[in-house]
Parts: C-alpha cells; structure tokens; sequence
C-alpha cells in the first residue's frame, strides 16, 4: 500500500499494547504475528487472558516457542520472529504493583507479558487490568487499546504515535479501521455521538475507500474500541474504563468523560487496521443485553437532567421497535436478551 505521510521526525515514545483473549487464540496469535510485523520498535505486548477455556495459555506459549504458526491473507504463513520469551503472571501476582526484581526496563518488544486471569471479567475491567500493570511496571507514554480480532498494518503505530505528539491537548489517537474480510470497506474512521441513539455511531461505516477518503487529521467524538492509544498522563487524569459497563460503549463513556476534562479524541487517518466482525448465537444475546444495557448507564452518566427524560424516551422507544422487529423476523430469544438488558439498566 502507498502511505503519504507528514515529513516529520520520527518519534520513539514507549507504547504498551494491551490485548484482550477469551477463548479466541487463533485472532491474538494472528494478530500478535502481524503486531511483530510493525516498523516501530519501543513497544510491549502484553496479554490478558480472560478465564479461557479453549486451550488460549497452551496455543501462546507454542507461539512463543516459534512452534506455533498461523496463515493469513495479510502477511502468509510463518512466524513474524524468532521465540520470544513470554513472560506469565497471575492477576493476583499484578494486582500486587511490585513484581520482585522487575523495573519498566525489564519489558520490551523481545518480550510477550501474559496475565492470566481466573475467570472472565469482561472487556472494560479485563483491559483495566492489563493497563494498571503498565502503568505501574513499564511507564509507558501510550497505552494501546487493541482488540484481538484485528490485524494491524506496518506502519499503523508509527503514525498513531506521530499524530499524538503533534498536540499536547491530544488525549487518544485512533486509526481508520477496515474490514478484515472486505479491507476496501471502512469499518470505522473515528466515531460521532448520537445521543438519541444512546451511543456513538461508526462514521464511514461499510463505505467503500479506496485510501483517498477520510484523508484529514481531525477531532471526533469518540473512537471505536478495537484500537485505541491513549496518552498514559490522560488515563492518569481521566481515570481507565467504566467497569460498570462490562463489555459495549465502555470506550463511547471513556472518551466522553476525556472530552469532559479537556483533552482531544483525534481520528488518525494514516494509521490502518483490519477489524474481524461476526457474533455466535451465544454472543449475539450478550450484545443485544449489553448495547440496550449500557446505552441506559450512558445516559444516566452523560446527560443532564433536562435531557435525560427526552433521550430516555428515545432509547425506549428503540429498543421497544428493535424487541418487535426481532420477535417477528423469528429471533424472539434475542428480543428477549435484549428487554433484560434494558429493564437491569434502569435499575442499575
């Protein structure tokens, strides 16, 4: 692919990347092996296992061996390095804040940290726990946000980094996100808050680009949440994710609250990734649950008193349609996940 970038020097500022894993292992090592594809060099990979159940803890470490390899339609077949030393931890050993015999310089992109959770704690407090370590072990200037169903484009670091240290207002810096099965269609170019929705919308989404559109560096409203770089004095400041939220709209309530305090939420279009999409049937009731769940706890943490009663009724309204649309296209159980969502958020 043809980059066009701003000449400007290049900046080297230590980035940790969090990656979430619950029983998906064959997207983190697809997409770890094209994270040691990347032109930039001062970064730490760092796992967080969410309670697998599928054999995820055995499938890393064979990557780490090099023992383990993955094709895939972006860069082939074959390890992006040779063995790297993976480095296991407990939740409780991180929860600590003091790993004997470590400093931040112990880590680097010769490494692959792996927290091991007990069970699953969803995408918000799963991802706190992966930044608090950084935060305290490595003293990193960026944390990376990035999911596990994502290959990343070679350049896509370097860029995100660039963009961020050009505006000391910017607090989170996120890429133009493409299709993985359809990588000439826009998934995200950053995100619009809709507060009649509930929630912010994918600006671009499933629009044909052809690396000619959504060209400009610009503020939004908020980032999709499977890339995300945060400034690491801004997670200071602002706080990490809503555990409240579990999984769904954690990154919309984030960056709002960010927005809140001053800081830029920025789209940056030189940064590309390639973004997985697709729900099992278990998977599809947890998102209609969620989506309706967490739209409420949006609305009774970011809007005003006066606005709440007029997008309150909105919301209901939507889920409402969307309860009735589903029951009689034949998929009332997902109706049903989705009305048990909104009823809890009303009482949360």
């Amino acid at each position: 692919m043809n980059r066009k970038v701003a000449d400007e020097p290049a900046v080297n500022r230590k980035v940790a990347i969090i990656i979430l894993n619950w029983d998906s292992w064959r997207d983190t090592i697809e997409c770890l092996e094209s994270l040691f594809l990347i032109d930039y060099q001062n970064y730490v990979p760092i796992i967080v296992d969410n309670g697998s159940s599928d054999g995820s803890i055995d499938r890393l470490r064979e990557f780490a061996r090099g023992s383990l390899q993955i094709e895939s339609k972006f860069f082939g077949q074959g390890r992006a390095s040779n063995p790297i030393e993976m480095v296991e931890y407990t939740r409780d050993q991180v929860d600590r804040k003091n790993i004997e015999g470590l400093g931040e310089d112990s880590f680097s992109n010769q490494n692959l940290v792996l927290i091991k959770n007990q069970r699953n704690y969803g995408f918000a407090e799963g991802n706190n726990i992966g930044i608090q370590f950084a935060l305290d072990s490595i003293k990193p200037d960026y944390v990376l946000l990035l999911n596990s169903d994502t290959v990343v484009d070679p350049g896509f670091l370097r860029e995100l980094v660039r963009i961020g240290e050009s505006d000391d207002t910017i607090g989170a810096v996120g890429p133009k996100i493409y299709y993985y099965d359809n990588p000439s269609k826009i998934n995200s170019a950053g995100c619009e808050m809709h507060d009649w929705y509930g929630g912010a919308i994918n600006i671009g989404i499933g629009e044909t680009d052809n690396h000619n559109r959504f060209n400009e560096i610009r503020e939004v409203d908020c980032l999709h949440g499977s890339a995300i770089l945060i400034k690491a004095p801004t997670l200071e400041d602002v706080g990490l994710l809503d555990q409240d939220f579990f999984v769904l709209l954690e990154e919309t309530e984030w960056c709002l609250r960010a927005k809140k305090a001053g800081y830029k939420i920025v789209f940056a279009p030189t940064a590309w990734i390639y973004h997985k999409e697709g729900f099992s049937g278990t998977e599809e009731c947890v998102h209609y649950y969620y989506s309706n769940r967490n739209r409420i706890l949006l609305l009774k943490k970011h809007q005003t008193s006066l606005r709440k009663p007029i997008y309150g009724l909105s919301i209901t309204l939507r889920t409402l349609a969307g309860s009735i649309i589903l029951s009689v296209t034949g998929k009332p159980s997902l109706a049903i996940c989705g009305l048990k969502g909104y009823f809890n958020g009303l009482r949360v």
